[in-house]
């Protein structure tokens, strides 16, 4: 049986992740996070990894939690079923102030 690669390139694919991976730890996400396909996937779902290392997106500055979304929804067709994006909104939405 053939093998064909997946054409998506939006935050839920290994390609997009490797592409990003960088951009993403720069701007603070864990390199946990952002190195295991399946955490990416559960972080970018849930917006936390509760039962890896505990990180919250909560734990962002205002800067890294503008850039993490920007990356994100640069290639998303639809932020539909992402908690990342709504906790990274609610965040930016909520805090008083430029950083």
């Amino acid at each position: 049986m053939p093998f064909r690669q997946s054409s998506d390139n939006g935050p839920t694919s290994a390609r997009w992740l490797t592409r990003n991976r960088s951009a993403l730890i720069e701007a603070g996400l864990p390199t946990e996070i952002v190195t295991v396909k399946r955490t990416w996937d559960y972080v970018l779902l849930h917006g936390d990894d509760e039962f890896g290392c505990g990180w919250q997106a909560e734990w962002l500055s205002l800067k890294q939690a503008r850039i993490v979304l920007s990356v994100i929804v640069a290639d998303l067709e639809s932020e539909t079923g992402f908690d990342l994006i709504i906790r990274l909104r609610t965040l930016l939405r909520n805090s008083p102030g430029e950083i």
